[in-house]
């Protein structure tokens, strides 16, 4: 059990590059040169020869009919010359506000279209997708009490040429965006045509490095978090549950900065480890996480569902997913394949059971239904972020169950060249699955994003967006790194702070671990480093005025490396990790594992102290019952396995840094 999060203790303030010199492990964790390359391949940019691929032309020929019958019925009262409040309403279908114009109300037509704008991002931001049309006619409709205040009966036909400039202005803006960004994109092929991409094959020994103290104290944040009761919320932020500051991110990114440094660094230890991850997931069923969906799937979906996962709300289910996948795969723990293992529980009249292969199940579901081959976040709104993690829960899935996701991967790929795809090559972050309309969003969060979570199944277009990022943003030789990181970047969207852009060169750090990209990784940690300030809390680190989730980001990307994300997802551990001895268990805090690593017969650990000398009892399982194993570095007396494999190490003396070996005699 950790310590409570947020109990009173000393705080010190460190600038934060003191100890990040000499890392123990990174460079065993990179893996360097030694990534075995499956084959090298061209990835250039699709060409575009429309500035929208054909099922977003064909959403927009639908919403385009649509207000222009809105258009239409407008029009009528003018052509048949109808009453004066009847004209206002035409007037204000063709335009919000429309109405106010012609009853001479500027103010009222300025507060319709202001009300009218805010009415559309909160339609991005939740989802109520009749807000929008009922400001729209609304205004319209008020608009027909204000005929006594004078008519400017010019408005007849200045509304609507103000509707023809608009559309006109609109049409010829997107052309020249268009045409622009195609000259770009083939300029940048031109130069991708020389270039070739390694996309790295099944790593027969992925490399294990060892967690230096600061890796560790990091690492001690994300335990303290998970280590307390289900039902406990220490240290956790809460400032809504509908966008990305909801505390089901801050869980997604528990658990994946966990596995990423079992994965890297402790394959060979379960025991609390294991306990956070399984905490993280267990607790994405507490109805405070995903209560909130019964609402947007109302006003979004004009549906009572309270179910979270049947329909849209990828940004629960595919990140969730993916959580459990990790889980079984590094751990050898299939309990989440048993039915209703995964149970949605609020009171005894709410019961939506799921296991882990009816959620994989969902999510090939509903990204092969999809026209898109991406599902929603929000009601009606498509996240190509939110979405690769869908697509992440499948290859799991079919991996660890011998299925094929070829069809998923293939189908998500020509969605991405199609229709989220501009065509310099730059990712349409946000696009409106009903409508058909795209908006845009932070663009070096989103992209650094995808580059780490597309590399599973989709390399070759992770290692040119990740290009691509590189030659727009990064400049090593400037003293900013990422000087060209725009407005929307400065946002911490853990917790909706704006003004640093700590967040963001987070998650470009996230991706250049990935890439192996380590002089921008190392560049962009000491950027990182000369603006933020550490903490240092009982032995627990993070970093001061970063969110929960951006401070779980960063404990990611210390664990990362080459190809880690996809090393993880898309293919099996080694044989000798599955079968091997592992240490199990471990008191918490007391012991830090830095290394666990096994060779199918022998344990090599690393242990350190988390809260001062201590002497301890270690847990081992996965040996070969009754069989007897020397421990070096610790006695000269063996253990002897149980009929269960089983055995314990006593009276373990831990007061510095500890290897140990546990060889078969």
């Amino acid at each position: 059990m950790s310590e409570t999060v947020g109990s009173k203790a000393t705080t010190t303030m460190l600038p934060s590059n003191v100890g990040d010199r000499g890392r123990g492990g990174r460079d065993s964790r990179n893996g360097g040169d030694a990534r075995p390359v499956g084959r090298m391949v061209n990835a250039p940019i699709p060409e575009r020869l429309h500035p929208n691929g054909p099922v977003t032309r064909a959403r927009l020929r639908r919403t385009f009919f649509g207000v222009a019958c809105a258009w239409a019925i407008g029009a009528i009262p003018l052509a048949i010359g109808a009453s004066a409040g009847w004209k206002a309403f035409g007037l204000g279908l063709f335009l919000p506000g429309g109405g106010f114009v012609y009853t001479s109300d500027p103010v009222f037509a300025a507060a319709s279209l202001i009300a009218f704008a805010l009415a559309l991002v909160l339609y991005w931001a939740f989802g109520p997708v009749l807000l929008p049309p009922a400001v729209w006619v609304g205004a319209a409709t008020l608009s027909t009490l204000r005929i006594d205040t004078g008519l400017w009966d010019t408005a007849q036909v200045a509304v609507p040429v103000a509707l023809v400039v608009v559309i006109a202005g609109s049409v010829t803006a997107r052309q020249i965006v268009f045409r622009r960004a195609r000259r770009r994109g083939r300029a940048l092929n031109e130069r991708l045509r020389d270039i070739s991409f390694p996309v790295s094959s099944a790593p027969a020994a992925p490399p294990v490095g060892e967690s230096s103290p600061e890796d560790l104290s990091a690492l001690r944040y994300a335990f303290d978090l998970a280590l307390q009761p289900i039902d406990r919320w220490d240290g956790f932020g809460f400032v809504d549950q509908f966008r990305e500051a909801a505390v089901r991110y801050q869980l997604n990114f528990l658990q994946y900065s966990t596995a990423m440094s079992q994965y890297t660094c402790t394959p060979a230890f379960t025991g609390y480890l294991a306990e956070a991850q399984r905490n993280a997931i267990e607790k994405m069923l507490q109805p405070r996480v995903w209560k909130y969906w019964r609402w947007e799937n109302l006003w979004g979906n004009l549906r009572w569902e309270p179910d979270p996962l049947r329909r849209d709300n990828v940004m629960l289910s595919g990140y969730w997913g993916t959580m459990v996948g990790l889980y079984e795969s590094l751990n050898g723990d299939d309990r989440y394949n048993a039915p209703g293992a995964l149970t949605f529980r609020n009171g005894e009249r709410e019961v939506y059971p799921y296991d882990f292969g009816t959620v994989a199940g969902l999510m090939r579901a509903n990204l092969l239904r999809s026209p898109f081959c991406m599902f929603p976040c929000e009601p009606s709104w498509i996240y190509p972020i939110c979405s690769s993690y869908a697509l992440n829960t499948v290859i799991l899935h079919d991996r660890l169950n011998g299925g094929d996701s070829s069809d998923v991967m293939g189908g998500f790929r020509e969605s991405f060249d199609r229709d989220f795809l501009h065509p310099d090559g730059r990712i349409v972050a946000i696009r409106n699955g009903r409508l058909g309309f795209a908006i845009g969003a932070a663009p070096t969060i989103n992209e650094s994003v995808l580059v780490s979570w597309l590399n599973p199944g989709l390399p070759d277009f992770a290692q040119r967006l990740w290009w691509l990022l590189r030659e727009r943003v990064i400049d090593l030789d400037g003293p900013k790194v990422l000087p060209t990181i725009r407005d929307l970047d400065r946002v911490d969207v853990g917790n909706y702070h704006f003004g640093k852009d700590t967040f963001a060169r987070t998650m470009v750090l996230l991706a250049a671990r990935e890439m192996g990209d380590d002089e921008v990784a190392e560049a962009v940690q000491c950027s990182i480093d000369q603006t933020a300030q550490i903490e240092l809390q009982r032995g627990v680190r993070r970093y001061r005025g970063l969110s929960v989730y951006g401070n779980l980001a960063h404990t990611l990307a210390r664990f990362m490396r080459r190809d880690a994300t996809r090393d993880m997802i898309a293919f099996d551990l080694p044989a000798a990790w599955t079968v091997g001895p592992r240490l199990s268990g471990a008191a918490y805090p007391d012991v830090l594992v830095a290394r666990a690593v096994t060779d199918g017969r022998a344990l090599d650990l690393v242990l350190r102290p988390g809260a001062g000398p201590v002497r301890t009892t270690l847990a081992l399982d996965r040996l070969v019952p009754g069989a007897k194993y020397a421990v070096d570095g610790h006695t000269a007396q063996p253990i002897v396995a149980d009929a269960r494999g089983s055995a314990t190490i006593t009276d373990v003396e831990l007061g510095d840094r500890l290897e140990l070996r546990v060889r078969p005699l």
